[in-house]
């Protein structure tokens, strides 16, 4: 509908609807001036039906703006890391998440080798989450998906969910293959997000997600969250993880994971310590699995996994998996000798 056109039918409005009072007020007068009235009313009437008319045609045939297709997808950097979070949180805004899992990545990731590279992450909403899927997104096979569980303003059970599997991303848990340490991946995760809800607890009363005092006065709810499951998990003070796992280990290895949870959260509570008090530790996780590829499909004990972290690890971090295994009481050894023979022989 052209300008011009529309100003034409909006005048004619006008001036119908100004007739009307006039009209109106010559009601009063003689029957022969009331009729002419009546008429001019009727006139008046059927030209206002005309312009509604015209300008619903013309409305009908005037363009539609074009639909929003994609919601606004929101995507942070995180040292190496690109993620992504997608706006399908129920009860939560895209924005807002964004900027909470941003302070959760910020404890880990600095942790990070710099020459380490990841896919870019997308973080989204799925009832069945916490999981993450390395065959990549089907919008963007270049893509890792996790899918999170968490909604509205819960925001601990946020960085637990995130921090737990972005722990299996530094791992390099796509590479793990079948060994007996499915355990201490799981532990190691559930370590992270201990970790992480802890330091938030400290860091977001003065550098919150976002401004406000509901933000900063959150803080103390992270370590909160944290420290109800360590009611309910922490060994008893007199009692080791070594000897807890001298008992514990055959039903590690023969139980699914989801009815190992509570034992997950027993290991990393006894491991979490060693990690607070020496952060650069973290650096020291992105070494597991680095040389599974060399491996095979060979299925190695928990002691052959140690030993195969500490041979990929930098010598710096050599004390830690030591000291992890001491924890636990085994002796690290290490794995099978894998030996190429010449095709033919």
């Amino acid at each position: 509908m052209s300008s011009r056109f529309a100003r034409s039918l909006v005048f004619s409005f006008i001036v119908a609807l100004g007739a009307m009072p006039a009209l109106l007020t010559r009601a009063e007068e003689p029957a022969a001036e009331l009729r002419q009235a009546a008429a001019e009313l009727r006139e008046a009437a059927a030209a206002l039906k005309q312009v509604a008319a015209e300008l619903r045609e013309s409305l009908a045939e005037s363009p539609k703006a074009a639909a929003e297709t994609r919601p606004v997808e929101y995507w942070i950097t995180v040292d190496q890391l690109k993620i992504q979070v997608r706006p399908n949180f129920p009860e939560a805004f895209p924005f807002t998440v964004m900027k909470v899992l941003q302070t959760a990545s910020d404890q880990l990731l600095p942790h990070v080798p710099r020459d380490l590279t990841f896919p870019p992450l997308a973080v989204e909403y799925h009832a069945t989450g916490p999981m993450i899927f390395y065959e990549r997104s089907r919008e963007d096979p270049s893509t890792i998906v996790m899918r999170l569980s968490s909604k509205g303003a819960f925001w601990a059970q946020y960085v637990f969910q995130y921090s737990h599997e972005l722990c299996h991303v530094i791992q390099n848990s796509q590479t793990q293959g079948p060994d007996e340490a499915l355990f201490f991946y799981e532990s190691l995760s559930h370590m992270a997000s201990h970790y992480v809800l802890r330091a938030l607890a400290v860091t977001w009363k003065s550098a919150p997600p976002l401004p406000g005092e509901g933000w900063t006065g959150f803080a103390p709810h992270l370590r909160e969250y944290s420290d109800d499951l360590v009611a309910q998990h922490q060994l008893p003070t007199d009692r080791t993880l070594a000897a807890w796992y001298a008992e514990q280990r055959d039903s590690l290895q023969k139980q699914g994971p989801s009815d190992l949870r509570p034992a997950y959260e027993t290991i990393a509570l006894a491991l979490l310590p060693i990690f607070e008090q020496q952060p650069n530790h973290w650096e020291a996780v992105t070494f597991l699995g680095r040389r599974r590829a060399d491996l095979k499909d060979q299925k190695l004990t928990f002691e052959e996994v140690l030993a195969e972290w500490r041979l990929a690890c930098p010598a710096r971090h050599w004390p830690l998996v030591e000291r992890i295994a001491a924890e636990f009481g085994v002796a690290i050894r290490p794995a099978p000798v894998v030996v190429l023979h010449p095709v033919g022989s």
